[in-house]
């Protein structure tokens, strides 16, 4: 454990329109702080609207529920009013305008704060980003669907949502993230084209050493665990493209088959099964 001070700033509704919709901000508290460093700046940022709220029982029932569901676990909610403009063919659109507030406070903690987790993948973000890890900050970025290349490479690190255990949630009826049986979502980082086969890797628990991907030197300690696959399982058009650590893959995990643990799947216990593609980063 070291003491290092982290920062989490969530672009909500960049995350409402690129697949977070139903993210667990509990399991997100953990992540940010999966070294033992617990947060000492949430801000989840949310463009609220105001007239709606007055008129939509519903939607302001349902808002203040997710806000104060926040709350609850330490998040500050900082709203922002929605703007309503009309554009040249005459319809109503809205505007986010939670960015400048992001970056204001970002740029405002940069001398207090060692490591800060960006839940975005806008591209409006770069800027700020260059300006954040030229201060000495450490700037992580995690997201889901729609995520700026530029972003993800101008950061430090870049992490998809879908790939942290229960993060999003596979199903409420799904035995845990892990177990047999289970779903589970991972990248291929292994295929043979000749053969026809090739290793789903899978982040199987918490820890400091998500940046390790193999047991070389940290044995156990290493978060991910491997899948065996067969590329009759997917598409050719999917499979051409492998191995890609930019497609996501959900799976179902099964046990391999005893006789064959030291054939074509190299000792590995489990097997992908039910594989469908989530997205392409």
């Amino acid at each position: 454990m070291s003491s290092l001070k982290v920062g989490v700033f969530v672009d909500c509704n960049n995350l409402y329109r690129n697949g977070g919709f139903r993210m667990e901000y509990d399991v997100l508290r953990h992540y940010a702080g999966r070294d033992g460093n617990d947060p000492v700046i949430m801000n989840a940022y949310v463009n609220h609207d105001n007239k709606r709220s007055r008129s939509d029982m519903e939607y302001k029932k349902k808002s203040d529920a997710f806000y104060n569901a926040l709350r609850e676990i330490d998040f500050k909610v900082i709203l922002r009013e929605t703007r309503w403009y009309t554009d040249d063919s005459g319809h109503s659109v809205s505007k986010n305008n939670t960015d400048m507030q992001i970056a204001v406070d970002m740029l405002t903690y940069a001398d207090r704060l060692d490591r800060m987790l960006l839940v975005s993948g806008d591209p409006d973000f770069i800027p700020l980003v260059h300006v954040l890890r030229n201060k000495g900050v450490r700037i992580e970025v995690l997201a889901f669907d729609n995520v700026s290349y530029d972003l993800r490479n101008t950061a430090d690190s870049f992490t998809s949502g879908y790939l942290i255990p229960n993060l999003l949630k596979v199903s409420t009826n799904e035995p845990e993230w892990g177990d047999e049986n289970s779903r589970v979502r991972g990248t291929c980082y292994f295929y043979d084209k000749n053969k026809g086969f090739g290793y789903l890797r899978y982040l199987e628990f918490m820890s400091n050493l998500t940046w390790c991907h193999t047991p070389r030197y940290f044995g156990d300690s290493v978060p991910y665990a491997t899948a065996f696959f067969h590329g009759s399982k997917l598409p050719e058009s999917i499979v051409q493209h492998l191995p890609s650590k930019d497609h996501v893959f959900e799976f179902k995990l099964v046990l391999s088959d005893k006789n064959r643990l030291n054939d074509s799947n190299d000792g590995i216990p489990w097997s992908a099964d039910n594989i469908k593609l989530v997205t392409s980063i």
